[in-house]
């Protein structure tokens, strides 16, 4: 059953990419809900894959997909904003869902 890390501020669409996710049988970590968390979360385990909102609070997602990334884990930025959101590297705008997310734009 492939682990997936939910990275989002917001406890209602949390919920939702979790029921999302574990219906076709994804087994969810987190969800959490900041960069320190999902930062700490990555010190005692690692995820399959992951799913970050792009905006978390006063925080960007970017310092979780940067650690992801460097330790080859697969992960899709999840937004309401669209690619221009995404500054870091320009590859990353491939692995973009837009919020509402569903199974397929998720890849599932």
């Amino acid at each position: 059953m492939p682990r997936i890390l939910i990275v989002d501020d917001d406890p209602v669409t949390s919920l939702l990419l979790s029921d999302l996710l574990v219906e076709p049988g994804h087994e969810t970590l987190g969800p959490v809900h900041s960069v320190s968390a999902a930062l700490a979360l990555l010190d005692n385990c690692q995820p399959d894959a992951a799913i970050i909102d792009v905006r978390l609070g006063a925080e960007d997602g970017h310092p979780v997909a940067d650690r992801l990334a460097r330790e080859n884990v697969p992960f899709i930025f999840a937004t309401g904003f669209g690619g221009e959101a995404i500054k870091t590297q320009a590859c990353w705008r491939s692995h973009l869902a837009s919020k509402p997310c569903t199974l397929p734009s998720l890849g599932c």
